[in-house]
């Protein structure tokens, strides 16, 4: 589980499932999906919470595959990977699938589904969001992050933690210090507000 540095609505109708997995992956490398595998995946997109759920419904692919580079990388297919740049197994970037989370069979039959998908998710958050919301002194909330907990994977795990999962890669804990915890809270609702604030804003000019 690493990221790669260098459906909204409560009802899935199962031809609209067909018609956004078929449009968005089978042509992918590394595509492992079937029709349970990939219900199951947004069931548990489905049971994300916010600000995630919406995040990955309107601006992240989530794909059943194995990763092509993360493969390359590790011989191996990793339990999941977040791919904000369309990475290939050549290690170049710029493909269709950039901006995606990718979740391998071997993720799913690991048992830890909905906490890999946590984690990913948090990538995801911490590259979409965190890189545009800044505190009082200038710095981003990501960079903020990152030296509290130490790096992005760490940081993913501690916001595992912090929805209630249990299974995590990089650090175990039986849970999140209380200091901790509400950062986490101040950060999400402080962000949420800035970049409800900087889109109107914008959309004012």
């Amino acid at each position: 589980m690493f990221e790669i540095e260098i459906h909204q609505s409560s009802y899935i109708n199962s031809q609209d499932f067909i018609n956004n997995v078929s449009n968005l992956i089978y042509d992918y490398p590394g595509f492992e999906g079937d029709e349970v595998d990939n219900w199951r995946i947004q069931l548990a997109i489905y049971q994300l919470p916010q600000p995630f759920r919406n995040l990955l419904s309107d601006e992240v692919k989530v794909i059943n595959g194995c990763h092509p580079y993360g493969e390359a990388l590790y011989d191996r297919c990793v339990y999941g990977v977040f791919d904000p740049l369309g990475y290939g197994a050549d290690g170049r970037y710029g493909n269709e699938w950039e901006k995606s989370i990718w979740i391998s069979d071997r993720g799913i039959q690991s048992g830890h589904l909905q906490d890999i998908l946590l984690h990913e998710a948090a990538h995801a958050y911490s590259y979409s969001i965190l890189n545009k919301c800044f505190s009082s002194n200038g710095g981003s909330f990501r960079e903020l992050a990152h030296k509290r907990f130490g790096n992005e994977e760490n940081f993913a795990d501690a916001f595992v933690h912090y929805y209630g999962g249990k299974w995590t890669h990089y650090v175990q804990r039986a849970y999140l210090e209380r200091d901790d915890n509400k950062w986490f809270t101040d950060m999400i609702e402080y962000c949420a507000w800035y970049i409800d604030c900087k889109e109107q804003l914008e959309a004012s000019f």
